[in-house]
């Protein structure tokens, strides 16, 4: 769910309410019907992404478990949560050019996972279970891109 509000920091993102009111996009779904596109967004300055998902035991390493990249060579714009290997994640955001990361996170495969990325100009913070644990500070604001948001994972656009 990505809303328009902050969270109320004494919400733990994995009992917020699902598809809430001030949602721009939203997607509840279960096993088997994850693989989804959400039309396109020009994310607001600030914005929070929320997700509830279970990492599955074998992915590719450089799958997507959600993005809306449009792919397009050398454009690195919108974002990635990318899949890189084992057990660890990272976020990818676009900043025409080149692609800025967030350091590793280590999540266990078959146990949910709630994470909430908050997009504010220049700077991301991603809690992990309700815990803060990544904070990045970019150059500038991401590139936006025109591409639907991708749920599910994905290399390449290929399930």
């Amino acid at each position: 769910m990505v809303r328009r509000d902050l969270l109320d920091r004494s919400e733990v993102p994995g009992q917020l309410k699902k598809c809430g009111v001030g949602a721009i996009r939203c997607f509840d779904g279960t096993a088997g019907s994850s693989a989804r596109e959400l039309p396109a967004i020009r994310m607001p300055d600030h914005a929070v992404l929320d997700t509830v998902f279970t990492p599955e035991a074998k992915q590719d390493a450089g799958a997507t478990v959600f993005s809306n990249d449009d792919g397009a060579p050398n454009e690195h714009a919108g974002f990635q949560f990318q899949h890189i290997g084992d057990d660890r994640y990272r976020l990818a955001v676009g900043l025409r050019g080149q692609w800025a990361f967030s350091k590793e996170l280590l999540l266990p495969h078959n146990l949910p996972v709630a994470l909430s990325v908050e997009f504010k100009e220049n700077a991301i913070t991603i809690l992990y279970d309700g815990v803060k644990c990544v904070e990045m500070q970019l150059a500038g604001r991401m590139t936006d891109s025109a591409a639907p948001i991708t749920i599910g994972s994905w290399i390449d656009r290929q399930r």
